[in-house]
């Protein structure tokens, strides 16, 4: 089971959000409180999504923690994704995140970062969805840990799996 291989911190994450939900296929914005989950919040983004003739086009970073400052090396809160990040990497995020709106459940997302001032970092991290019951999701809560920093052989690694 993927669980078996998070990070504490996503675990708690993922259990939060399940929590949140209850029997709602998804939670809503206003049932996530920052203060439920202080001790994440470095690593917590908010993603707020655009949509375009109906399909989710492009996301907008509303939250960043400190953590992903440092990932990257500058501010990215109010910036685009496919703005940030190296196009193929954006195309496969993007694809991933169309999957999870689709299917209203978290994915996971294993990764190396080539591009920030970490000395390439490896994260593990989960992105779920919020929204209001039968409406289109407006946002993503994300959480992201970072979890060995050292050289590696192979360059960017991009593992997509679903959590659920």
């Amino acid at each position: 089971m993927i669980t078996d291989n998070l990070n504490g911190s996503l675990k708690h994450f993922l259990t939060y959000w399940n929590d949140k939900r209850g029997l709602n296929l998804i939670p809503t914005r206003a049932d996530i409180d920052p203060m439920d989950i202080r001790s994440l919040l470095s690593g917590i983004c908010i993603l707020d999504l655009k949509y375009a003739d109906g399909k989710f086009d492009r996301a907008k970073i509303r939250l960043a923690g400190t953590q992903f400052y440092e990932m990257v090396g500058y501010e990215i809160t109010g910036r685009y994704l496919d703005e940030i990040m190296p196009s193929e990497i954006y195309e496969e995020l993007k694809s991933q995140l169309c999957t999870s709106i689709e299917s209203k459940q978290p994915c996971f997302r294993h990764f190396h970062w080539e591009n920030g001032p970490l000395s390439q970092p490896e994260y593990q991290q989960i992105l779920a969805p919020l929204g209001e019951p039968g409406k289109p999701i407006e946002q993503f809560i994300g959480m992201h840990a970072l979890i060995s920093s050292g050289p590696y052989a192979r360059q960017f690694q991009f593992n997509t799996r679903f959590v659920a």
